[in-house]
């Protein structure tokens, strides 16, 4: 018999420091056995003054095998041009094919979409958007405590540097409660707004993250 289905919504609004709330991201995760297929969507959109900047959409794909990557799918959007993105696990190996032709990456790659821990053991990463391959530094695992729905929560800070500066912040479940970058010097924070499993959900409402200069989830 097929192990049996079990999916969870992560919900995240995305915060620009300086155009404000530009969007969207949703992971939605599906565990079966030791197989896990992650589908995440992005929709963001930059405005000044009500007029469209710049715009980006993109739907990804992953299947995980235990801890390996086995499947990856992605296709971007950015400003009408569109990128597709393919990678397969391949012997000791992770075959990845953009529009710039195939290239070989280590078997234990993680792509830049910090769905769980597992972003945490990268020594490589991977562009979701771009497939483009980086060497990864992975540092901190701080505490900090921030408001969540009223109530004080310990989260564990990380740093992720690759070809930009990341940041990761997770609960004590290792659930990414927020995680962000630096976009041409300015901070881009996802922060949780909705965990659902089934019908259950819950909805989150974080105070200030430290670095930040608004709360998180200001509406």
């Amino acid at each position: 018999m097929p192990a049996p289905v079990t999916s969870q919504v992560f919900e995240y609004k995305v915060t620009h420091a300086v155009y404000g709330d530009i969007g969207t991201y949703i992971n939605v995760v599906e565990h079966a056995g030791d197989t896990v297929a992650v589908h995440s969507t992005l929709d963001i959109i930059v405005r000044l003054l009500g007029l469209p900047l710049y715009r980006e959409a993109g739907q990804r794909l992953e299947r995980w095998h235990g801890d390996r990557l086995v499947e990856f799918q992605s296709v971007t959007d950015k400003n009408g041009t569109r990128m597709e993105v393919t990678g397969r696990a391949h012997g000791d190996v992770f075959l990845v094919t953009g529009p710039w032709g195939t290239t070989e990456a280590p078997k234990d790659i993680r792509p830049s979409n910090p769905w769980s821990a597992k972003m945490l053991q990268a020594d490589t990463v991977m562009s979701t958007s771009t497939g483009r391959i980086y060497p990864a530094r992975v540092s901190g695992g701080g505490e900090g405590t921030v408001t969540v729905n009223g109530q004080p929560r310990k989260l564990r800070q990380f740093d992720v540097v690759t070809d930009k500066q990341e940041f990761l912040w997770l609960d004590e479940q290792g659930v990414p409660i927020a995680f962000g970058t630096q976009d041409n010097g300015s901070r881009v924070e996802f922060t949780l707004v909705r965990m659902s499993r089934g019908t259950i959900g819950t909805a989150f409402r974080l105070d200030k993250l430290p670095g930040t200069t608004t709360a998180a989830n200001d509406p």
